[in-house]
């Protein structure tokens, strides 16, 4: 789509006659002067702030141009004003929809479109946008072609007038004749601007003839003299005004002086007498208002080198800026303020000179740019971390989810030990995008909060059960310390022991609190119990409570694998004693006869007598395990 508008110009029917090299230049001369008329009420823009319209977005190029809607509410001067923005910014924009075009094009053929099936339309505020424009065109072309006409229709209207002041003069002088001389005077000062080529010519045969009149008149000299005095107070009245001038700004002094001196030149002559003096006041105030302009000039042009030296100096404190990097949003953010503080700066320093104004505003616009540019990178970088960082942490709230929908009251222990560690897992991922922060965040400690209150619930209910279960064992305890020898005498020593482990452990789990003392008190009342069996002699007492220990530390937690855990242990003891035993037996073979090494012989004997022992109470305590 081609968003380049056509000028507004004329366009040459193909039944025309093609126009001559004098109607060119004609035409030509004509368009000059009609865009300096239309110049005349607008600043000369030498004298207006350089603004740097390639830093706008869209939205503020639209809404600097929007003030001109409604186009047919505006003055002339305004139409040109706002056409002389538009030339500025109208590029900016264009590139700015480019974009947006080449942006659009990419992503419908990345989702699978074909080039030739691609259209881009615009949106409400570029078609606005264009709109203004093109009516603005179409106004000032308005405008032009009125102020063209106006210019030709003037000059025709002159030249006539001409041609009546020609008659007049050449006519008999009569009272009717000075009438008709005054009409043609106010006449041609009513008539507007002529082109300006024609400008001069106009005024040097109509200056003659008014002479050329007023030098023939005879009979009424006196009314000639009266004229011309009254032309004095009107030319004296003009130079009071520009006198006066020289207290106003220069630049609104010099607009009014255009204005006093267009009717200067159209008061007629003043008396001989008079003619050098007035002449002398009036170029004597008129150059009071251009050594003004000239002084207050050279005072803005001393002040444009001034605010130049002063972007100059923010350049360079710009430079370190293009530059920076950083891994940390709070960096990057304390950077941005800064930057913003020296662009406040750039902002409020004047206009400076336009040939170097360009090159200076481009160098600063482009390193402040480039920040913004590596901004952007990071922060694009930072937000595809995040994506990622998302993408774990719902992964983790799923796994979360299905642990807790598989999980019951059995098995809740093992999936608050998982989800302990999946928040574990979750505290050590990185933050997430902004916008799906407080969902993902909200939804995960929720379903943590949800869990883990149904937990304690679990746990508060379980708690009771852990009392009555204390209050079970210890009328358990009271039980077994009440077994007397009498009642011991006609029991098995295993069958009691074994129908008091296993009540205890039917029983079950105690409050935590009091497991470690309960515990104990068992313990001590079965090792109590052993000792008041009658009849048992000190070893079968030890196995006894060897046994105690054994089948107690089955029923722990992980109980078996710490049985299998002693049985090694044990094996291997056993093991490294029959070792010590064979090399021992094997020592003795070697000594001799003698009472030193019968001595010898004894020493060992004893040894391997001991150490079988420690071997039998092992193969015992094996055996012990084996059968439990």
């Amino acid at each position: 789509m081609n968003y380049e508008e056509k000028s507004p110009k004329m366009e040459q029917s193909a039944h025309e006659a093609p126009q001559s090299q004098e109607d060119i230049l004609t035409n030509a001369a004509e368009n000059q002067e009609v865009e300096e008329e239309m110049e005349e009420d607008v600043e000369h823009e030498e004298e207006l702030p350089e603004e740097d319209y390639s830093t706008y977005s869209k939205d503020e190029l639209y809404e600097t141009l929007r003030a001109a809607h409604p186009v047919n509410k505006l003055s002339k001067e305004e139409v040109e004003q706002y056409y002389r923005l538009l030339t500025k910014i109208e590029p900016f924009f264009k590139a700015i929809i480019q974009d947006e075009r080449e942006q659009a094009l990419e992503k419908y053929l990345a989702d699978g479109g074909e080039a030739d099936g691609f259209e881009y339309r615009l949106d409400e505020k570029a078609k606005h946008f264009f709109e203004i424009a093109k009516a603005l065109r179409q106004r000032r072309q308005s405008i032009r072609q009125e102020l063209q006409e106006a210019l030709r229709n003037n000059l025709k209207r002159k030249q006539e007038i001409l041609d009546e002041l020609r008659h007049a003069v050449e006519s008999i002088e009569t009272e009717e004749t000075i009438r008709q001389v005054k009409h043609l005077q106010a006449e041609w000062r009513k008539t507007g601007p002529v082109p300006k080529r024609f400008a001069r010519d106009l005024w040097a045969r109509y200056n003659a003839l008014i002479d050329m009149f007023y030098n023939n008149l005879s009979l009424f000299h006196e009314l000639k003299e009266l004229d011309r005095k009254k032309n004095l107070e009107a030319k004296e009245e003009i130079c009071a005004k520009i006198e006066a001038l020289v207290e106003l700004p220069a630049r609104e002094a010099f607009r009014q002086l255009k204005v006093l001196q267009q009717e200067y030149r159209h008061i007629g002559p003043v008396p001989q007498e008079e003619k050098d003096n007035i002449w002398e006041r009036y170029k004597k105030a008129v150059n009071a208002i251009y050594e003004k302009r000239r002084r207050e000039d050279e005072l803005f042009k001393q002040q444009l080198q001034e605010n130049l030296a002063k972007k100059k100096a923010l350049v360079e404190k710009l430079t370190p800026f293009a530059e920076f990097e950083s891994d940390r949003i709070k960096e990057w953010n304390a950077k941005t303020e800064e930057i913003k503080a020296i662009q406040k700066e750039w902002e409020e320093i004047g206009p400076v000179p336009r040939e170097e104004g360009k090159e200076v505003s481009k160098s600063f616009w482009s390193k402040f740019k480039q920040f913004f540019k590596r901004k952007g990178e990071f922060f694009h970088k930072l937000d595809e971390e995040r994506q990622q960082h998302l993408l774990k942490k719902q992964e983790l709230f799923e796994k979360a989810k299905a642990i807790i929908e598989e999980s019951t009251e059995e098995t809740i222990e093992e999936a608050a030990k998982q989800l302990k560690k999946l928040q574990d897992e979750w505290r050590k991922i990185g933050s997430v995008p902004e916008k799906a922060r407080k969902k993902i965040e909200e939804g995960f400690r929720k379903l943590m909060n949800d869990f883990f209150d149904k937990r304690r619930a679990i746990h508060s209910k379980k708690e009771e059960a852990f009392v009555e279960n204390l209050k079970k064992k210890e009328a358990l305890i009271e039980q077994i310390n009440a077994r007397t020898e009498e009642v011991l005498a006609n029991v098995e020593p295993e069958d009691e022991v074994e129908q008091w482990i296993e009540a205890w452990v039917a029983i079950g789990h105690v409050p935590r609190k009091d497991i470690s003392r309960i515990q104990n008190a068992f313990i001590k009342a079965m090792h109590e119990l052993v000792q008041r069996f009658p009849g048992l002699d000190e070893e079968s007492r030890e196995e006894l409570d060897l046994s105690i220990t054994i089948r107690l530390a089955k029923h722990k937690a992980g109980g078996e694998r710490k049985l299998r855990q002693k049985r090694n242990q044990i094996m291997h003891k056993i093991r490294s004693i029959r070792e010590e035993i064979d090399t021992l037996r094997n020592n003795i073979e070697f000594f001799g006869e003698s009472s030193e090494a019968a001595k010898m012989r004894e020493a060992y004997e004893e040894r391997i007598a001991k150490a079988q022992e420690q071997l039998h109470v092992l193969e015992k305590k094996l055996d012990l395990i084996d059968s439990i």
